[in-house]
């Protein structure tokens, strides 16, 4: 970001002194705002892909919590379940 606002000032500067005098500076410039366009695109879709991924996993913690519930209450909790949920770690009765 400091970079970005470097070039600028420099741009500006360039710019105030020599009047597009500098052509490689300008070249420059649109090629920083060109790859910030693109990081910013890149970045929304993962933030989306994130939230998505966020929605799943609460859905699967809902299903496990529930899951582990009605095992808890009919006490049938086989010997390769399992056993100890702490976390987001899992051990399986035959690793104990």
């Amino acid at each position: 970001m400091r970079e970005i606002q470097r070039l600028r000032q420099e741009h500006d500067e360039a710019m105030r002194a020599h009047p597009q005098r500098n052509p490689t500076l300008l070249a420059e410039l649109r090629l920083l705002r060109q790859r910030k366009d693109e990081l910013e695109l890149r970045m929304a879709a993962l933030q989306e892909s994130r939230r998505e991924l966020m929605v799943q996993l609460e859905g699967l913690m809902k299903l496990l919590k529930v899951g582990v519930s009605i095992m808890l209450v009919e006490g049938s909790v086989p010997s390769f379940g399992l056993i100890i949920i702490k976390g987001f770690k899992c051990k399986m009765a035959h690793d104990l």
